[in-house]
């Protein structure tokens, strides 16, 4: 499974790890965004009373429905699934891992964890083979995150000698100019 967990809507991928096929697509709005729309306002509400449990449950909430779904339309039990792969910007990655994320917004921004480990599904919360691994992209920033680090990978902007933007609209607006030799963010 592929997973990106972005500010305003989290797309999942079921994919055949041995051709690589897409097998089924879902998406759905992140179920955080009643607690926020940015991610200052996430960090704000995560450091309030049980903020960031919440958070934490209203993400897992948003993946398990859509490994549900993706899961009903090839008639297989979400236990069939042995591996994860998670992108997102910083912030939804600590959110989802019920990691505080203070640090992220105060000076001097940085991230608690990155990357964080490899962790079993049961342990992350998501309905998947319990023992299941769930690997979380790394991020490059605080406010570059694992996102913006698959996005140029999978596009090849890292790859080639053309002098290249890679735009990522999204909540929060990341951007990166470069080419094999040198990448610039921000």
């Amino acid at each position: 499974t592929a997973i990106d967990i972005g500010t305003t809507a989290v797309s999942l991928l079921l994919i055949d790890l041995t051709s690589g096929a897409v097998l089924a697509r879902a998406a759905e709005y992140n179920g955080q965004i009643a607690r926020g729309e940015d991610v200052i306002s996430r960090i704000i509400y995560a450091t309030k009373n049980d903020g960031r449990a919440h958070l934490q449950a209203l993400v897992l909430e948003t993946i398990n429905s859509l490994l549900v779904t993706a899961c009903a339309r090839l008639q297989i039990a979400p236990d069939a699934i042995f591996k994860t792969v998670i992108a997102g910007n910083s912030t939804m990655i600590h959110l989802l891992l019920g990691i505080p994320a203070e640090s992220i917004r105060l000076a001097p921004f940085v991230t608690a964890a990155n990357p964080s480990p490899p962790l079993p599904a049961q342990t992350v919360g998501l309905h998947a083979h319990p023992q299941g691994a769930v690997d979380c992209l790394p991020g490059v920033a605080s406010y570059v995150g694992a996102d913006i680090t698959a996005g140029v990978l999978s596009s090849g902007v890292d790859a080639t000698d053309a002098l290249t933007l890679f735009i990522d609209i999204g909540t929060n607006g990341e951007i990166v100019l470069g080419n094999r030799e040198w990448l610039l963010t921000c």
